[in-house]
């Protein structure tokens, strides 16, 4: 993930230890459930994200006849 992202995951007081706390899926993070439920959704939208980017650029580079046939009407 790119900097600007990471910089919303994580607890919101820095060092901040949870017992028992919810896990971030791909983060060593163990945080409150609240922060937690909002990092990951975080990743998921950002993972939507380049995913639909490259989509695009993928339909754009590997089949141009069929987005430059769209804009014609």
């Amino acid at each position: 993930m790119k900097a600007e992202t990471t910089q919303h995951l994580g607890p919101i007081v820095q060092g901040t230890v949870v017992p028992n706390g919810a896990r971030v899926p791909g983060t060593s993070l163990t945080l409150d459930p609240v922060k937690a439920e909002w990092d990951i959704g975080c990743i998921i939208r950002w993972l939507d994200y380049q995913e639909a980017n490259n989509l695009l650029l993928c339909e754009k580079y590997l089949r141009p006849w069929s987005w430059h046939m769209k804009f014609k009407a």
